[in-house]
C-alpha cells in the first residue's frame, strides 16, 4: 500500500517535536539538576516540596532566634557574675569593717566603696544588647533600674515589667532569655535568723517608769513569704505581750498592692497602752522590770535613763541574777546598793529620800537619775534589771521600718479630768451623819452631827471647806455627849475622796453610820455600809486543848453530869467569848436551864450563873472532877481549876483571876532555867540534898507549870527515898508561887537551895518571881515557901523565834509603804505593861509617817494597839502574811496568827463627782476611715453623749462608748468603740475596740461642734474630759516607711547607712546578707546557664532535623545528575536522527505531495 507522502511529513514533524521537547526537558534539568522545574514535572511531589521548604524556613528562623538567645544570656550572665564579683569583694571590705579595731571614720570612708557598688549593679542592670534591655522584662526600650540617690532615703526604682523577653524555639516553645529585673535583684522571700529575729517595743499604761515594760518579741527563724512573716510576727508580738507585757492583741497585715507593712493595736484591752516600738534603739542598753518595796508606790518613781553607753554589765548574767537594788537608809541618809553586776561603786550612794543618781562609768555625771513623788520611807527600795548594749538584731529593715521608733497610742486626755462642782448640803437630808464612840472602857455614845443648821441649803465650791465644816460639827457632838474626841476630816483633791478619822488613839472603836446616814454618803461618795474603824486588840483563843466545860444539874436530888463544848476560834471581845460558853452550857443543858455568863469589867473576873430552867435548884463547875479536865475551859475563863466549884446553888461562880492574863503567860523553860535544887531533913536526921529538873517546853499555862514542877519535886524525893508529896501553886490575888511539902515522910525540914544550890545558875527560881540571892529554909512544911518576897513571875519571855511584828501603813494618797519590821527586845517580862511600851516604843520608831502610836494592855482587853494620823488613813498587822510570819509574836500577845488585820479610816468608796453633762456640752464629733480597692470611705459622724448629771467617772466613760456606737451604728461603719477612765492617770481614753478602721479621728478642733474660737458650736464634751481642743486627735496603724522589699539593693542601702551611723551590729548582720544575696545570685547564674545548655541543645537538634528535611527535599525534587546527562544523550541521539531522517524525508517536491 502507497503512503501518501503528506502522512508521512506530520507525522516526521510530530515525532521531531516530541524529542525537541524530550530534549528541552533534559537540558533544563541537567542545567538546574532539579527534576521538578514545573507543577506538571510532579505536582504530588512538587507539594511535597513546598511544605518541606517552609520547614526548612521555619528552622532557618529559630536558628537565628536562638542564635540571639545565646547572645542574651550571654549578656545577663555576665553581667550576674560580674554583679557576684562586686558582691564578693564587697562582702571581704565588710567582714573587715566589722571588726572592732575600725574607727567610725573609717567605716564612714567606706560608704563611697558601697555607692560605687550601687551604681555599677544599677549599670549592669542596664545592661543592653543590640540597643535592647535585657533585664526589663518585655519592656525592652527603656532603662530598667532608676537609682535615685539623692531621695531621702535613697531608692532604686524597678520601672521594667514581670513578663520576661523570650524566644520561640519551636512551633510550641518558647525560652525566656531576658530577665524580670525586680526578680533578679529583688527576693520574694525573707531569711529570718539571729541576726534580724527580734522586735523590742515598751509597753506603758502611763502609771510612771514602773509601769514600762520593754519586751523583746522572737519570730521563729526560717525562710518566710512576705504573707507568712505578717502572720508569724503578729503571733511573735502577742505572745510576747501576753507573757511580759499588759497583754495586748497586736494585729499586723502587709498589703501586696503597697508592699508595706502595718502594725495595729486590735484595742480589746480595756484602757490606755501606749506602745513603742524601738526599731532604732532597740538593740542599745536599757532598764526594765523596774520594781519597789510594798510601800513605795511604783506609779510615784520616774527613772531617766540619761548614758545608756555606761550600761555596758547586765543583772541577768551577773553571779546572782537578781535586779540591781537601791535600799534608802534614813538614819545614815544614803542609798544602799545591792546586786551590783560589777561596776566600779561604792557601797552606798549619796541621794536625798526624794532623788539619787547613779555614776555607773565614774565620769562624774549620772548616767541614771531616779526621783520619787513624795520622799520615801526608811528602808523602802527600788530595783530594776539592766540589759546592756546587745546590738540591733531587729526585723525592722526587713519590714521596712528603718527610720525612728514609732509610736502606736489610742487618743487619751491631755489632762487629767477633775469633775468636782458644786455640792448643795441642804437642811434635812444630806446634812447629818451618825457616829457611834466605844472609848477604852466599852462605853458607847451614838451621836448625830449636822453640819447645816443654818436652815438654808450651803453650796460648797471648795471641798476643804466642807470637809471643816463636818470636822467642826463631829468635835462639837463629841464634846457635847460623847468622848471630846479631836477628829480629822479632809478632801484629797487627787482622788477626790474624803476621809473621816480620829486624830488620836483615844477611842477603841468608831463607827460611822452610813446605812442611817444615806443622803450624806451618797454625797460624800460613801457606799451605804457602816465604816468601822476597830483597833487590834488581843483574844482568846479556843481549840481542842481547851473547850470543855463539865458541869453538872440537879433538881434537888442526885446531880446529872454534864459537858458544854465551846466553838473553836479567837474571840476579841469577852463578851462574845462569855457568850459562846453561855450557849454551848445551854445546848448541853438537861434541864433547859437559861445560864447567864457574863465578865465583869470591875472585878475583871467572868461570873457564871443558872437563872433557872426546868426544876434546876443546884449546879456545879467541875474543873477537877470532871470527865474533861485535860482539856478544860476553866484556866481561859480565869478560874481556878484545882478544885469544883460547888454549893452555891443557882450561883453565881466567879472567876479567881484576869482571863485575858491568864490567857497571856508564856514562860520558856530551857536548859538554863529548869532546874530547882532543895533538901530534906527526915524525924532520923538524915538530910538528903535533891535536884528537880522540870521538862523543857514553853508554858502557856500556870497550871501546867505548877503540875511539872509539882511532878519533878515528888518525882526527885520519891527516887531519893523519901516519898514526899509537894504542892506548887499560883496565887492569881498576889500574883506570886507558893511550894510547900503536903503529905508522905514526914521531914524536920525542907529548904529551897535558890543560892546555894549546885544548879543555882540553872535555877527556875527567877522565873517563878523568886528571890534567888538566897535560899529559903525554915518553912515549906506548915508554912508554903512564898516567892512574894522577890519580884514578880516571869509572866512572858521573847526572843528571836517570836519577837517580830511585820505592819504597813497606807499613806493619806492610798500608797501602801513597804513592809515595816520591829522586834519586840528579847528577854523575860514580868510586867505585861513594860511589853505594851516596848512595842509603843518600836512602832514608833519604825512608822515610815511618823505615827505616834499607843500600846496599852489592860485585863479586859488585853493588848491593844491604835495609831492615827493625819498622813495615814489606816495599817496593816500582818501576823500571817509578813516577811516574818515565821517568828511573829501574834500568837505571845493572844493575836491570831493565822489572820492579818486591817485598820482603814473611814474614806470615800467612789471619787465624789458632780458634773452635768446637757445640750451644751455633750457632742462628740468624729470620723471613720475605712480605705478601700478603689480609695478611702469617710464618715464623718456626731455622738450625743447622754444628758445627764454625772457621779462616777466610769459612768460617764459607758455612756461616752454608748454613744460612739450608736451614731457609727446608724450613720457610719458599725464599729465597736471602748471608753476607759484610768483612776491612777485619772485620763479618758476613746479608742475602736477591733480593727475594722484604718483611721479614727476625733475632732476636737475641726469638729461642727468645736469650740467657738475655732468656729464651731462650742457644744463638744472634749475639753471636759481632758482633751485638747485646739488640735484633733487620730488613732491609726504604723506603717512601714519605705516598701518592705529585701534584695541586693536593700543590703547595700542598708549596709550605707551603718556604715555612716558606725552601727556595728548593722555591719555584722550585712556580712550575712550580702552571703545570702551572693547565693540568689548565684542560683540565678545557674538558671541561666541552664538555659543556655538548652538553647544549644535545640540548636543542635534544629540543624539535625533541618538536614534530614533538605535531605528528603532533595530526594524529592533534585535530579540524578548522571542518569539526567544519559537521558539528555540519549533524547540527543535519538533527535539527531530523527533530524537525519526527516530532512531525508522534506528533500521530496512539491510534486511529490501532489502526487
Amino acid at each position: 500500500m502507497r503512503v501518501p507522502s503528506i502522512s508521512t511529513y506530520v507525522n516526521s514533524t510530530y515525532r521531531l517535536g516530541n524529542l525537541t521537547s524530550d530534549l528541552q526537558n533534559a537540558n533544563e534539568i541537567v542545567t538546574t539538576q532539579k527534576r521538578i522545574n514545573e507543577i506538571s514535572d510532579d505536582p504530588l511531589g512538587l507539594t511535597q516540596v513546598l511544605s518541606l521548604k517552609n520547614t526548612l524556613g521555619n528552622f532557618d528562623q529559630i536558628e537565628r532566634n536562638i542564635t540571639m538567645g545565646k547572645s542574651w544570656l550571654e549578656s545577663g550572665e555576665t553581667a550576674m557574675d560580674n554583679v557576684n564579683t562586686l558582691l564578693a569583694s564587697l562582702k571581704a571590705e565588710v567582714i573587715r569593717l566589722s571588726s572592732d579595731s575600725m574607727s567610725a571614720n573609717e567605716r564612714l570612708d567606706a560608704v563611697e566603696t558601697v555607692e560605687n557598688t550601687i551604681r555599677q549593679i544599677v549599670t549592669l542592670g542596664n545592661t543592653q544588647v543590640n540597643g535592647n534591655y535585657i533585664f526589663g522584662g518585655n519592656k525592652t526600650d527603656i532603662p530598667p533600674l532608676i537609682y535615685n540617690a539623692d531621695d531621702d532615703p535613697p531608692s532604686i526604682f524597678y520601672q521594667g515589667n514581670n513578663s520576661p523577653f523570650e524566644i520561640r524555639t519551636d512551633r510550641n516553645s518558647t525560652v525566656q532569655v531576658g530577665r524580670d529585673g525586680e526578680a533578679t535583684f529583688w527576693d520574694d522571700t525573707i531569711n529570718i535568723n539571729s541576726s534580724n529575729n527580734t522586735i523590742v517595743f515598751k509597753e506603758d499604761n502611763g502609771h510612771g517608769s514602773a509601769s514600762e515594760k520593754i519586751i523583746e518579741a522572737t519570730v521563729p527563724d526560717g525562710t518566710y513569704t512576705k504573707a507568712n512573716l505578717e502572720i508569724a510576727m503578729q503571733n511573735a508580738l502577742n505572745n510576747a505581750s501576753a507573757d511580759k507585757g499588759y497583754g495586748v492583741v497586736y494585729n499586723v497585715t502587709y498589703d501586696e498592692e503597697t508592699r508595706k507593712y502595718s502594725i495595729e493595736n486590735d484595742g480589746s484591752h480595756n484602757g490606755y497602752i501606749r506602745t513603742e516600738f524601738m526599731w532604732e534603739t532597740g538593740g542599745d542598753a536599757y532598764v526594765k522590770n523596774i520594781g519597789s518595796s510594798s510601800g513605795l508606790n511604783p506609779d510615784d518613781i520616774s527613772l531617766n535613763l540619761i548614758n545608756k553607753q555606761a550600761l555596758t554589765l547586765g543583772t541577768l548574767e551577773s553571779s546572782t541574777g537578781k535586779p540591781f537594788k537601791l535600799t534608802w537608809n534614813k538614819s545614815q541618809s544614803v542609798w544602799e546598793i545591792e546586786n551590783n553586776p560589777g561596776y566600779i561603786l561604792p557601797s552606798t550612794l549619796e541621794g536625798t529620800s526624794e532623788s539619787v543618781d547613779i555614776d555607773f562609768n565614774e565620769d562624774g555625771v549620772a548616767d541614771i537619775s531616779i526621783a520619787f513623788d513624795q520622799p520615801v520611807d526608811d528602808n523602802a527600795f527600788v530595783q530594776f534589771d539592766i540589759i546592756p548594749q546587745k546590738g540591733d538584731h531587729g526585723l525592722a529593715d526587713e519590714i521596712g521600718f528603718n527610720e525612728e521608733n514609732m509610736i502606736l497610742a489610742p487618743p487619751t486626755s491631755d489632762v487629767p479630768a477633775v469633775f468636782i462642782t458644786d455640792i448643795v448640803i441642804n437642811t434635812a437630808g444630806n446634812n447629818t451623819i451618825i457616829f457611834e464612840e466605844i472609848n477604852s472602857t466599852g462605853g458607847s455614845a451614838v451621836l448625830t452631827a449636822n453640819f447645816n443648821t443654818s436652815g438654808a441649803d450651803v453650796t460648797y465650791t471648795d471641798m476643804d471647806s466642807l470637809a471643816q465644816a463636818i470636822e467642826t460639827e463631829m468635835e462639837a457632838e463629841s464634846a457635847a455627849s460623847g468622848n471630846s474626841i479631836d477628829y480629822e476630816v479632809s478632801y484629797n483633791p487627787d482622788t477626790s475622796r474624803f476621809n473621816i478619822r480620829e486624830n488620836g488613839s483615844n477611842l477603841n472603836e468608831l463607827n460611822i453610820q452610813w446605812s442611817n446616814s444615806t443622803a450624806a454618803a451618797q454625797t460624800l461618795g460613801y457606799y451605804l455600809l457602816d465604816d468601822s474603824v476597830t483597833y487590834p486588840k488581843t483574844g482568846i483563843t479556843i481549840d481542842t486543848s481547851n473547850n470543855i466545860l463539865d458541869f453538872s444539874e440537879s433538881t434537888g436530888g442526885a446531880f446529872t453530869t454534864l459537858q458544854a463544848v465551846i466553838p473553836s476560834g479567837t474571840y476579841n471581845d469577852l463578851s462574845d467569848f462569855a457568850s459562846a460558853v453561855e450557849a454551848a452550857m445551854e445546848a448541853s443543858s438537861g434541864l433547859s436551864v437559861n445560864y447567864d455568863v457574863t465578865y465583869n469589867q470591875v472585878t475583871e473576873q467572868f461570873e457564871i450563873q443558872g437563872s433557872g430552867g426546868t426544876g434546876l435548884t443546884d449546879f456545879n463547875l467541875l474543873w477537877a472532877s470532871g470527865t474533861g479536865t485535860r482539856w478544860s475551859v476553866g484556866e481561859t475563863l480565869g478560874y481556878d481549876i484545882s478544885a469544883d466549884d460547888t454549893g452555891a446553888g443557882l450561883g453565881p461562880y466567879a472567876g479567881d483571876t484576869s482571863p485575858m492574863l491568864m490567857s497571856l503567860y508564856s514562860a520558856l523553860i530551857d536548859n538554863t532555867n529548869n532546874m530547882l535544887d532543895f533538901e530534906e531533913t527526915n524525924t532520923a536526921g538524915v538530910t538528903t540534898t535533891l535536884q528537880a529538873q522540870i521538862p523543857i517546853k514553853t508554858y502557856t499555862s500556870v497550871r501546867e507549870l505548877e503540875k511539872a514542877l509539882e511532878s519533878a519535886l515528888n518525882k526527885s524525893s520519891f527516887e531519893s527515898g523519901n516519898y514526899v508529896y509537894y504542892d506548887v501553886a499560883y496565887n492569881e490575888a498576889g500574883n506570886f508561887f507558893e511550894i510547900q511539902q503536903t503529905s508522905g515522910t514526914t521531914l524536920t525540914s525542907f529548904s529551897l537551895l535558890w543560892d546555894t544550890g549546885i544548879n543555882s545558875s540553872k535555877s527556875i527560881g527567877d522565873i517563878m518571881g523568886y528571890d534567888t540571892s538566897a535560899d529559903n529554909v525554915g518553912g515549906g512544911i506548915l508554912t508554903p515557901y512564898s516567892s512574894s518576897s522577890g519580884s514578880a513571875p516571869v509572866w512572858i519571855s521573847f526572843d528571836s523565834t517570836n519577837n517580830a511584828i511585820d505592819f504597813t501603813e497606807t499613806n493619806i494618797d492610798g500608797t501602801v509603804s513597804q513592809e515595816m519590821e520591829i522586834e519586840i527586845p528579847a528577854g523575860d517580862y514580868r510586867d505585861l505593861d513594860d511589853v505594851a511600851t516596848a512595842i509603843q516604843t518600836e512602832l514608833r520608831d519604825q512608822s515610815p509617817n511618823n505615827v505616834d502610836y499607843i500600846v496599852s494592855y489592860d485585863s479586859s482587853n488585853g493588848f491593844m494597839i491604835k495609831g492615827s494620823s493625819s498622813d495615814i488613813k489606816g495599817f496593816d498587822l500582818l501576823w500571817q502574811s509578813g516577811g516574818n510570819a515565821d517568828r511573829s509574836a501574834a500568837g505571845k500577845l493572844g493575836f491570831d496568827p493565822g489572820q492579818d488585820q486591817s485598820i482603814s479610816f473611814a474614806e470615800s468608796d467612789q471619787d465624789v463627782v458632780n458634773i452635768t453633762i446637757d445640750a451644751s456640752n455633750n457632742k462628740i464629733d468624729f470620723t471613720e476611715v475605712v480605705a478601700q480597692s478603689k480609695g478611702k470611705t469617710i464618715s464623718g459622724l456626731t455622738a450625743s453623749v447622754k444628758e445627764k448629771v454625772y457621779t462616777s467617772y466610769t459612768q460617764l466613760a459607758l455612756e461616752i462608748e454608748k454613744a460612739l456606737e450608736k451614731e457609727s451604728g446608724e450613720n457610719g461603719k458599725q464599729v465597736n468603740y471602748s471608753a476607759a477612765w484610768d483612776e491612777v492617770t485619772r485620763k479618758f481614753t476613746i479608742k475602736e475596740e477591733g480593727t475594722r478602721l484604718d483611721e479614727f479621728h476625733l475632732q476636737w478642733q475641726t469638729g461642727d461642734n468645736a469650740p467657738v474660737s475655732q468656729g464651731g458650736t462650742g457644744q463638744s464634751i472634749g475639753s471636759i474630759i481632758g482633751f485638747d481642743d485646739k488640735s484633733d486627735d487620730i488613732e491609726t496603724s504604723l506603717m512601714s516607711t519605705r516598701n518592705a522589699d529585701v534584695g541586693i539593693f536593700n543590703t547595700l542601702l542598708d549596709l550605707k547607712s551603718y556604715l555612716a551611723d558606725n552601727d556595728r551590729y548593722g555591719i555584722e548582720r550585712t556580712i550575712g546578707r550580702l552571703e545570702l544575696n551572693f547565693e540568689n545570685m548565684t542560683s540565678r547564674i545557674a538558671n541561666t546557664g541552664m538555659k543556655y545548655v538548652r538553647l544549644e541543645t535545640r540548636q543542635e537538634i534544629v540543624k539535625e532535623v533541618g538536614l534530614s528535611l533538605s535531605e528528603r527535599k532533595s530526594m524529592i525534587e533534585d535530579a540524578d545528575i548522571i542518569q539526567s546527562v544519559m537521558d539528555l544523550q540519549a533524547i540527543q541521539t535519538a533527535y539527531q536522527a530523527a533530524l537525519a531522517s526527516t530532512s531525508k524525508i522534506l528533500n521530496l517536491s512539491l510534486v511529490d505531495y501532489l502526487r
